[in-house]
């Protein structure tokens, strides 16, 4: 499976974005400021909510019954405003079983198409095939 990416302007984005964090698949975004990853994991009006992957804490028995869960929430959500996202970002999807990936491939695509711009550029596309196949037709 081939992605392409396409160029959109922000205003375009958004409501495409904000749209795949609905699809229960969807398990975010990484990408952030340059220089400075962060990883998506939801929306509220114009920002996204986001954790930093760079932030060290301690190592968490979970095997225990009674592990401490604080290490698992933080003092008060973070958030980005979507225009100063880097455009270049990776979305992340999760498909446990194949039934779940035909579900996405047909869902998906109501969720790549900006609203009526007289263009008809999608956030992305899918391709059936492998990157060798793909090479091949180069």
């Amino acid at each position: 499976m081939t992605t392409a990416s396409c160029i959109l302007t922000l205003s375009e984005l958004i409501p495409l974005a904000a749209g795949l964090f609905l699809l229960e698949s969807f398990l975010g975004i990484i990408g952030g400021k340059p220089k400075h990853s962060l990883y998506f994991v939801g929306f509220q009006d114009n920002k996204l909510i986001h954790l930093d992957p760079h932030l060290m804490q301690d190592t968490v028995d979970t095997c225990r019954p009674d592990f401490p869960r604080q290490s698992y929430h933080c003092g008060c959500p973070r958030k980005l405003s979507f225009s100063s996202m880097d455009p270049s970002c990776a979305l992340g999807f999760y498909c446990h079983k194949r039934e779940d990936f035909d579900q996405l491939m047909k869902t998906l695509p109501a969720y790549l198409m900006p609203p009526a711009n007289g263009r008809s550029y999608p956030l992305f596309t899918i391709d059936e095939g492998s990157r060798s196949s793909h090479l091949k037709k180069s």
